[in-house]
């Protein structure tokens, strides 16, 4: 799983430029669907024992998507808090950011103390391991409604129209 950590920089520097081009908007809902691509891709992969060698593998492409989604994440969305907050405000919005990502890994901790508690180690290493990636794409759903219902900041649309890009605010 810690090959993820190798494509983040990937991630920042290609859809960081796609980011910039395309929108935040865009951007947001591009790595969320990447995202939700590897989550989606680990949690349904067959197991060893039906596809072989290609469940390792195929678990480590999935994870690549991942780290390559969170490459960006961070930035984009801070670059969008910084964006969209109020004259005064931006240091507050942009905290919205890291206090969420915080209490995300609280609750991943939850679920897996949750997990090793009510599974035996045979279960979990079955299909136990599996949960905390259903849970994610339990979630998909709703970030996404909350992503579509996002407007194009203001200065993204600002330096469309002044630099000419050819793809304006969505």
């Amino acid at each position: 799983f810690g090959a993820g950590f190798l494509m983040r920089p990937v991630g920042a520097f290609v859809l960081g430029a796609y980011v910039d081009r395309h929108g935040r908007r865009k951007g947001l809902l591009l790595t969320l669907a990447l995202m939700a691509v590897g989550t989606a891709a680990i949690a349904l992969m067959p197991p060893y024992s039906q596809i072989g060698v290609a469940a390792p593998l195929l678990v480590l492409l999935a994870r690549l998507v991942q780290g390559l989604s969170a490459g960006v994440e961070v930035g984009g969305v801070s670059v969008y808090l910084a964006e969209i907050a109020p004259p005064g405000r931006r240091g507050f919005y942009v905290a919205w950011q890291s206090a969420s990502q915080q209490a995300a890994v609280v609750f991943a901790a939850l679920v897996g103390i949750l997990c090793s508690q009510s599974l035996s180690s045979d279960e979990m290493a079955a299909w136990g391991w599996r949960i905390p990636f259903v849970v994610g794409c339990a979630l998909i759903p709703f970030l996404l409604v909350i992503r579509r219902s996002l407007e194009e900041t203001p200065e993204f649309a600002a330096r469309t129209i002044r630099e000419g890009l050819s793809e304006g605010p969505v």
